[in-house]
């Protein structure tokens, strides 16, 4: 060990404790959609689908949501159709854009994620008072504000 040196334990900052968080989040949100043969990445577009008013979006509208290159954007899209979640389909009025529709199968996996996630929601607020949660997700919410 080095004299002198204190090394910081990052499992005990903030920031780790986040992605350590994040980490089991993902793992159990992983652990739980391998059953309906989705990923993560896909259930992001299915609700993002899903919470459009007409359950349509372009692929154009997707990449940008997601961050994503378009290729990416196309590969999810592709997988998702090809399990039945999705349809795609040129516009009518320019063939380039290509808009994508969720089917009542990809309705149904967000009904399934959506209740997967009230469960973890519930899981991670359980050990908190009332009080205590309204706190945490004030705090919460301050972070992602000033990080995002």
């Amino acid at each position: 060990m080095h004299q002198g040196v204190k090394f910081v334990n990052v499992n005990n900052t903030a920031g780790g404790m986040i992605k350590m968080i994040n980490e089991a989040l993902e793992r159990d949100a992983n652990n739980n959609l391998r059953s309906s043969g989705t990923t993560m990445s896909q259930i992001t577009v299915l609700l993002m689908l899903n919470e459009n008013a007409d359950g349509t979006l372009t692929l154009k509208e997707i990449e940008h949501s997601l961050h994503c290159a378009q290729s990416t954007a196309h590969g999810l899209i592709t997988r998702l159709e090809e399990k039945g979640f999705v349809i795609s389909n040129g516009d009518p009025d320019d063939k380039r854009i290509r808009v994508v529709s969720i089917t009542e199968k990809g309705i149904g996996c967000c009904r399934d994620a959506e209740e997967q996630m009230m469960q973890t929601e519930k899981r991670i607020l359980q050990p908190l008072s009332k009080e205590e949660q309204k706190q945490f997700l004030t705090y919460l919410s301050k972070v992602k504000n000033t990080l995002i």
